[in-house]
């Protein structure tokens, strides 16, 4: 009866270890696919990422030429008011000097 009893714990511990063994496979097998599974979604992520970048970069882009256009077109604007303003200034001056010599020539 000893012997029995032996032989079913041997048994026993032997489809214990065969059991755990198998639940190991499996986890192991388990966790390669979630990390394919994971690594895959990983790359999609990137490539995702990747295409809104260069979405954002020709956007960024298109709105910097924008405004460069347009302070082009407001430096050339004020380039034009200053010259006027510049040529109004010594016209002043010119014909203020003119009349202060007619003055003084007068005399």
């Amino acid at each position: 009866m000893d012997a029995l009893l032996q032989l079913l714990n041997e048994a026993e511990k032997g489809a214990r270890e065969n059991t755990v063994l198998l639940v190991e496979e499996r986890f192991e097998r388990r966790l390669s696919e979630e990390a394919g599974e994971i690594k895959r979604t990983i790359i999609e992520v990137k490539a995702e990422l990747g295409k809104r970048i260069t979405e954002v970069e020709a956007k960024l882009d298109g709105r910097i030429t924008e405004v460069e256009a347009k302070l082009e077109t407001k430096i050339e604007k004020m380039k034009g008011e200053i010259i006027k303003w510049m040529f109004l200034f010594w016209v002043g001056q010119v014909a203020t000097l003119t009349a202060i010599f007619a003055f003084l020539l007068s005399r």
